[in-house]
């Protein structure tokens, strides 16, 4: 889950209804990631946040972003880009043929 906010502000989540760990990635108006809050514990109502004022925070699912301790799969300070999305067309014509 993304939640796009209207300006970049210091914000904090938590986990009262949640039953999974999740990790929230926190991201500056200029997409670049300015923290993480890894494994997040289910149904905790502690707050959680990071240092810094973000405008996007991404929920996924708990262990992701450090996929090792020494190569994290999302390091802190990774600027994201937008790909543009697949026309349907396109997708049903690899799927015909298999591609998918």
């Amino acid at each position: 889950m993304i939640f796009l906010f209207p300006a970049e502000s210091q914000h904090s989540f938590w986990m009262k209804n949640t039953p999974i760990p999740l990790d929230m990635i926190f991201i500056n108006k200029d997409r670049k990631i300015i923290g993480i809050v890894e494994q997040a514990v289910p149904f905790s109502t502690d707050s959680r946040s990071v240092p810094g004022a973000s405008q996007f925070v991404l929920e996924i699912n708990g262990g992701f972003p450090s996929a090792t301790e020494s190569k994290p799969a999302i390091p802190s300070g990774s600027k994201l880009s937008r790909r543009k999305a697949s026309s349907n067309k396109r997708i049903k014509r690899n799927a015909r043929a298999g591609a998918l």
